[in-house]
């Protein structure tokens, strides 16, 4: 029979448990961050993220618990956490991160759109320069008729 643990260490542990699933989110969000967003980077980031949780909770459940065995509220706990934090927390710093990617990016795009701009003007005087071609054949080129292999059709 399974002895009765008082409410108070309980509590401790789940309030441990929720820190852990806190700090597992923060850290899938930091890793999200910096890998692309390809369906197999999300897949191997979830089985790593299952894999430091596993550790992550044995290690807390051996070393700091009161009970010393992963009991299944330390477990409950630290997903409730790890949701609550993705629910809650996370959009906000996803859309505060967007901001600051957007204001850090601001000088490289106004760059990007001077050298286009630049570029574009480049090419539209390049092809306006004339070459430089000798007058007997411009005037060849004018009185010759060209034949074409077209049938015009007299719309009358």
């Amino acid at each position: 029979m399974v002895p009765q643990i008082p409410f108070l260490p309980v509590l401790y542990d789940m309030l441990g448990g929720l820190g852990i699933g806190v700090m597992l989110a923060i850290c899938f969000d930091l890793l999200r961050l910096f890998l692309p967003h390809g369906k197999t980077s999300v897949f191997f980031l979830d089985i790593l993220i299952f894999i430091i949780a596993a550790i992550w909770l044995f290690s807390y459940a051996v070393s700091i618990s009161h009970t010393g065995i992963l009991r299944w509220y330390i477990t409950g706990s630290a997903l409730l956490g790890y949701l609550s934090y993705l629910r809650v927390i996370s959009p906000c710093t996803t859309k505060i991160i967007g901001i600051i990617h957007i204001v850090v990016m601001l000088p490289f795009r106004i760059l990007k759109h001077y050298i286009m701009r630049l570029a574009k003007f480049a090419g539209k005087y390049c092809r306006k320069i004339p070459k430089k071609t000798s007058k007997k054949r411009t005037k060849k080129d004018k009185k010759t008729l060209h034949y074409t292999t077209d049938v015009l059709y007299n719309s009358n």
